[in-house]
C-alpha cells in the first residue's frame, strides 16, 4: 500500500490509483477504475459519513473482482441487489464488523483520497508548463495584436488576402 505523502499531487495521485493494493492477508485488489466507479454507483454508492462502512465493503469488493466481473454485477436490477449480498457476505468472511474494520476504512480512505486528489487535472497553459502566464507573457501578447481586429473574429478572416 503506498503512503499518504505519496499523494501530492495530481501525478501521484493517478499513479498511486494505478497502483495495486492488498489487504493484509494478501489479497492483491484491481485499481478502482472507471468500471468499478460506476458500479459501486450503481449499488447504491452514498458518500455520506453514516454510510461509510456500506461504501467500503462495495468499494474495496468490487476492487476484488476482474472488470468481466464488475460488468456481470450491472447486467439488471437482480445482479446488482445479488453484488450487494455478496460484497457484504465479503466482508463479513474478511471478519469486518463496526468495531474491527479499520483495515477496510484505511483502503477505502486511500481509494477516496486518489479519486479526489487525481481529479484536480488542469489542462496545461500555452507556455507548457501547467503555470499561468507571467505578466510580461500577457503584455507581450497583448501588443502584437495592437491595432487590429482579434484574430478569431470573422472580420480578421475575411480581411486576409
Amino acid at each position: 500500500m503506498t503512503n499518504d505523502s505519496q499523494i501530492e499531487d495530481v501525478d501521484r495521485a493517478l499513479l498511486s490509483a494505478m497502483t495495486p493494493k492488498a489487504l493484509k492477508n494478501g489479497l492483491e485488489l484491481k485499481p478502482y477504475n472507471y468500471v468499478r466507479q460506476q458500479a459501486s454507483v450503481m449499488m447504491g454508492l452514498r458518500w455520506r459519513p453514516s454510510a461509510r462502512m456500506h461504501d467500503a465493503a462495495i468499494d474495496v469488493w468490487l476492487c476484488t473482482l476482474e472488470d468481466r466481473a464488475v460488468l456481470a454485477v450491472t447486467e439488471s436490477d437482480e445482479t446488482l441487489a445479488q453484488a450487494k449480498l455478496d460484497a457484504f457476505a465479503w466482508a463479513d468472511a474478511q471478519g469486518y464488523t463496526l468495531l474491527d474494520c479499520d483495515e477496510l476504512m484505511e483502503i477505502h480512505n486511500k481509494i477516496t483520497k486518489e479519486i479526489v486528489d487525481s481529479t484536480r487535472a488542469r489542462v496545461k497553459a500555452q507556455n507548457g508548463n501547467g503555470e499561468e502566464p507571467a505578466p510580461a507573457e500577457e503584455a507581450e501578447a497583448a501588443e502584437k495584436n495592437v491595432g487590429g481586429p482579434r484574430a478569431s473574429s470573422k472580420k480578421a478572416r475575411r480581411s486576409r488576402p
